[in-house]
């Protein structure tokens, strides 16, 4: 009997500490977990995508400008899929009016990403079904899948460069503030160089299908929104655009018109929003801290319009 007790108790210190260890040394999406800790039922609008959405789009900004609470959920180069199973695992906690969905990714030609762009949008996720189900869609290799469901297998030897946020981390609660709400700040580079007429030109009334997955994901993107009664509102940020994908934005485009969806095109507002290349972009695809202002301010107050309709 002493033997048994003896067992047990190294059992569950072994466990303990193995849970110690593990979310210690896990890598974090801070984003996805500060998102976790907000009031059920408390945003009104989460944005969703690639970089491109999180560089252009300041909650913090709209937010003051509109009175509604919102997020910004987007991750580098977020595939189409997990996009999908974010807004499913947001679904849990709130109850948006809108979902807001930057496109750049349904112009995306690659069935998998690169294993680091799906790890950094699934480590923050909790240990869900949307998350199994993420990985199990994004990652080819069922071999490699149980170390993106649990990235302390991946990152077990990452104590040497383990920092006090990765304690505050461990267990977050809602003491903790994350006050960017998912945007990220970039610095303007006066090198930038965008010129997107020919290209508009050249693709005017020309449509190209989307990859398949992203397309069969797109669907589901809609389908889940309507069901949810949550408007869906697709943009398109200003950037240098290229031929094949400007054509896959008219695909996009033309979707949405058939669907009833809101469909805004920053890339045809540049005078409007009054955007300078070399003051507002941090590159040829996303807006620095200037231009992301802008946007957001006009995104502000076209939420507004749509808000006083209701």
């Amino acid at each position: 009997m002493k033997n048994v007790i003896k067992a047990v108790i190294f059992t569950i210190i072994f466990i303990l500490i193995f849970i110690v260890c593990y979310r210690v040394m896990m890598r974090k999406g801070y984003n996805m977990l500060a998102f976790y800790e907000q009031d059920e039922n408390s945003l009104d609008l989460i944005f969703f995508g690639s970089s491109q959405s999180y560089a252009s789009f300041d909650p913090r900004i709209i937010d003051e400008k509109t009175g509604l609470n919102t997020w910004n959920l987007a991750t580098a180069q977020q595939p189409i899929p997990i996009t999908y199973y974010y807004m499913k695992e947001a679904l849990k906690t709130q109850h948006p009016k809108y979902f807001v969905l930057e496109i750049r990714m349904l112009s995306w030609n690659n069935e998998y990403a690169e294993g680091g762009i799906v790890r950094g949008a699934v480590d923050g996720m909790k240990l869900t079904q949307n998350k199994i189900d993420a990985v199990n869609t994004s990652v080819k290799d069922e071999r490699d899948r149980l170390s993106y469901l649990f990235n302390f297998i991946m990152y077990h030897s990452r104590y040497k460069e383990l920092s006090k946020d990765d304690i505050k981390w461990a267990w977050p609660s809602k003491k903790i503030k994350y006050s960017e709400k998912g945007y990220v700040y970039l610095k303007s580079d006066e090198e930038t160089n965008i010129d997107n007429d020919e290209i508009i030109s050249k693709s005017k009334g020309k449509e190209e299908e989307l990859l398949a997955i992203n397309q069969e994901y797109f669907d589901k993107i809609i389908n889940l929104a309507e069901e949810n009664n949550i408007q869906l509102i697709l943009v398109k940020v200003p950037c240098q655009l290229d031929l094949f994908g400007e054509m896959q934005y008219n695909t996009v485009k033309k979707i949405a018109a058939e669907k009833n969806l809101i469909y805004i095109d920053y890339n045809e507002k540049f005078d409007e929003l009054g955007l300078k290349i070399d003051e507002d972009f941090y590159d040829n695809a996303h807006l620095a801290q200037p231009g992301a202002e802008k946007v957001s301010n006009n995104f502000a107050d076209y939420i507004n319009s749509l808000e006083k309709e209701k």
